[in-house]
């Protein structure tokens, strides 16, 4: 999650990520888990 409650960053956008097809693909699949747990908890 971002500073902003309820905004994800995830893939090439977010800092410190590299620029790879697998990479981009675990983060997309951390990143919906997270907005999940994100939704369940509101």
């Amino acid at each position: 999650m971002t500073s902003v409650p309820g905004i994800f960053a995830s893939g090439d956008c977010r800092s410190g990520s590299t620029w790879q097809i697998a990479s981009a693909v675990g983060e997309g699949a951390i990143t919906a888990l997270k907005i999940r747990d994100y939704l369940r908890s509101h």
